[in-house]
């Protein structure tokens, strides 16, 4: 990674890098150029995979997203934002009435999203194709949970039987992707999808992450749905259905670079699982 942070370093003329912070899929960092401050993000090999249609997105969705300002398959440059993630909005005393409001503002930044009509230029992936890792383990791992299995047929059937025209989706929207800016909270970190809205809701419903009792309350979890179902007039039913799905999609991708599922995200999906459609 430090040889191809040189290279973009010469290549888009930055200097003074300092490292912000490492994920499974990016290393990002704070550079300058012309004496303005950016964002440098540099992709992993599991990024190029989950995030490379990020930069795209978020140039289609401007209004409402971090600004781009260059990008290719390694690497994209971004503003610099500097105020708090929507996590810290909620707090150590993870207070409910802020708790619902950070859900709200989520749904709210998702209307906006939504709105915008699928371009035909760019090749955002399908749900269902976003499921490949789901699909692989329930059918080829040995050690695959229960959980894992169900949720693979079940996405099966939930794709099959569309609830609404494809539109362009966020992808990963949670408490750790939306930040401040001025006076208004905007997206970062997309995964750019197509599919129906109700994905779009998923992951907020696995989040957020370091405070489990709030990830596992089966109440907290069915008052984030309803929250979100007003907000942008989706089926609740719909959301519950892709939350199931989500978590274990989730859970595999942790199997790919750990030694196990991710066992929170399927524990929230085994609450969900006692709400799905298929289930009743």
């Amino acid at each position: 990674m430090d040889k191809l942070l040189q290279e973009y370093l010469i290549f888009w003329a930055l200097t003074d890098p300092e490292l912000i912070t490492k994920t499974t899929t990016s290393h990002l960092y704070k550079v300058r150029n012309k004496g303005k401050i950016f964002v440098l993000k540099l992709y992993t090999k599991i990024g190029r995979i989950h995030e490379i249609r990020g930069p795209e997105f978020l140039f289609i969705t401007r209004e409402t997203s971090v600004q781009v300002r260059q990008f290719d398959r390694g690497a994209c440059l971004l503003e610099y934002i500097d105020g708090p993630m929507l996590i810290s909005f909620i707090g150590k005393d993870q207070n409910k009435e802020k708790d619902e409001e950070a859900t709200l503002i989520m749904a709210k930044i998702l209307n906006k999203i939504h709105k915008k009509p699928v371009p035909t230029r760019f090749q955002f992936l399908p749900v269902n194709n976003h499921m490949e890792d789901l699909y692989k383990y329930a059918d080829t791992a040995d050690d695959a949970p229960d959980t894992i299995k169900k949720a693979a047929d079940f996405a099966h059937t939930i794709f099959a039987n569309p609830k609404e025209d494809d539109a362009l989706l966020h992808g990963d929207m949670h408490h750790r992707n939306v930040m401040r800016r001025g006076d208004e909270w905007v997206a970062i970190d997309p995964r750019g999808l197509v599919g129906e809205r109700a994905y779009d809701c998923a992951a907020s419903l696995h989040n957020p992450s370091r405070y489990l009792e709030l990830r596992h309350s089966e109440d907290r979890l069915l008052k984030q749905v309803d929250i979100m179902s007003k907000e942008m007039n989706i089926d609740p039913q719909r959301i519950i259905d892709y939350g199931f799905i989500h978590g274990c999609v989730s859970a595999c991708w942790a199997r790919n670079v750990k030694d196990h599922y991710g066992r929170r995200a399927i524990k929230a999906s085994q609450i969900l699982e006692k709400h799905i459609s298929t289930g009743k």
